[in-house]
């Protein structure tokens, strides 16, 4: 039987144990290091869980380039201005939309319309 374990940037193996299911179909790590993973599942069976720190705004700095920010605040004050470009034509690719993205798609524009109505 192959045992999960984690192991650290050099490859080596710092804690192997054996987990199972909760109620509520979770997995429990023990002591993790990390708040949040990226889950990757596999067709044999087996999951990785890489971690992933976010980050904070105040932190967007390290993040996002000077010129970056610069465009999103012209950006920004473009559309307070109505300055856009015309509309486009999304017709193409809603066509490409299943059943499920149809329907998250209509409740965000639901929620859009009661947003702007309040």
């Amino acid at each position: 039987m192959h045992q999960p374990s984690l192991a650290n940037d050099s490859g080596d193996i710092l804690k192997t144990y054996h987990t199972r299911l909760d109620g509520k179909k979770r997995v429990v790590i023990r002591n993790p290091q990390y708040t949040y993973y990226e889950v990757r599942e596999f067709n044999d069976g087996h999951i990785e869980l890489l971690p992933r720190i976010l980050v904070s705004p105040e932190e967007h700095d390290a993040v996002l380039s000077q010129r970056t920010l610069q465009m999103l605040d012209t950006a920004a004050q473009n559309l307070a201005h109505d300055v856009v470009s015309a509309p486009i034509d999304t017709t193409e690719l809603l066509s490409l939309l299943d059943d499920d993205d149809n329907k998250e798609l209509e409740e965000a524009r639901r929620a859009m319309k009661e947003k702007e109505q309040r």
